[in-house]
């Protein structure tokens, strides 16, 4: 399951933080209006995926954006 995160301020990453470290989904990608913003708390939360089960975590600029972009994009194995 893809799940969106629109606003990557406190709300959003701790959301973010959440599904990565439960697996509750397979791909999050992350919407902020900065996209240097989505991409830092992206970056963060890949830190910790190797804790976590397998995730896509990505930033995007648009949710139209995050459906087609791949850029940003680290898979872990």
């Amino acid at each position: 399951m893809r799940v969106g995160i629109i606003g990557t301020g406190a709300v959003g990453a701790a959301c973010a933080l959440a599904l990565v470290m439960r697996g509750a989904a397979r791909e999050v990608v992350l919407v902020d209006r900065t996209r240097e913003r989505a991409r830092a708390v992206a970056t963060d939360l890949r830190y910790g995926a190797p804790l976590s089960p397998s995730i896509d975590i990505r930033a995007a600029i648009s949710m139209t954006d995050g459906r087609s972009a791949r850029h940003d994009h680290r898979r872990r194995q």
